[in-house]
């Protein structure tokens, strides 16, 4: 009876009510959601750009140039092959072994203190040395510097 009587004022029950309530919170949700989303886009991409824009200050007042020695073992010999990466973009399967300058064949090395005695006649002095292991094959990695 008492729903007839709330029907007859005018007046809705209180399930017919919380149900407006949720589908008003419901699309308020909605279009807050549809309004904030691509503002937090907006913000992230802007603050992304801001700190990832690097000037060239920083590479010019540097005291020196670095450069690493990759050394790979020769199969089935005691040399070692050696590469030279001077961080400059390369071609994907570029060669970067050490050439003779003058005749430009592949160097080979007798061990990586022979490759650093090479790059030492050229003014490179060593910083570190480090060995990465893949399957069974050793990589010898020798960072180098050098005055500008």
């Amino acid at each position: 009876m008492e729903t007839s009587d709330h029907s007859k004022n005018g007046a809705t029950p209180k399930s017919q009510m919380s149900r407006k309530l949720d589908r008003k919170q419901l699309k308020q949700y909605t279009m807050r959601k549809l309004i904030l989303t691509p503002i937090l886009f907006l913000l992230i991409g802007f603050s992304t750009s801001v700190y990832s824009q690097t000037t060239t200050d920083t590479f010019t007042t540097s005291k020196y140039v670095y450069c690493e020695l990759v050394g790979t073992p020769k199969i089935l010999s005691t040399k070692v092959t050696v590469a030279v990466d001077y961080g400059e973009e390369r071609i994907f399967f570029q060669d970067t072994r050490m050439r003779d300058e003058q005749t430009g064949k592949d160097i080979s090395f007798n061990s990586m203190v022979d490759a650093l005695n090479y790059m030492g006649t050229k003014g490179w002095e060593f910083v570190q040395a480090y060995v990465v292991t893949i399957g069974n094959q050793n990589v010898y990695r020798w960072l180098l510097k050098k005055k500008k």
